[in-house]
């Protein structure tokens, strides 16, 4: 995920992905050049991106999404999560 502008976006994000009523084990595991990667597992099948869209502050684009990975963009422009 990335690029992030900030301290403050990377915690919003770890804090809705872990909002996520089955979510667990929400970590992040790498941070480099703004871009964080995440790992995080759920009890039961959940659709991330409009999760993670009514939880954050900011708005996502998915970049890719390739069997259990996702790459998402943040566009601190758009508010509310409702980029597409």
């Amino acid at each position: 995920m990335g690029p992030l502008r900030d301290f403050a976006q990377l915690t919003s994000f770890e804090d809705a992905a872990a909002g996520i009523e089955s979510a667990s084990d929400v970590a992040v595991r790498g941070l480099s050049k703004g871009r964080a990667t995440f790992s995080m597992s759920f009890a039961q099948p959940v659709d991330l991106v409009s999760e993670l869209k009514e939880r954050t502050p900011f708005g996502l684009r998915v970049r890719a999404a390739r069997g259990d990975n996702l790459v998402l963009d943040v566009d601190p422009d758009s508010r509310l999560g409702r980029a597409a």
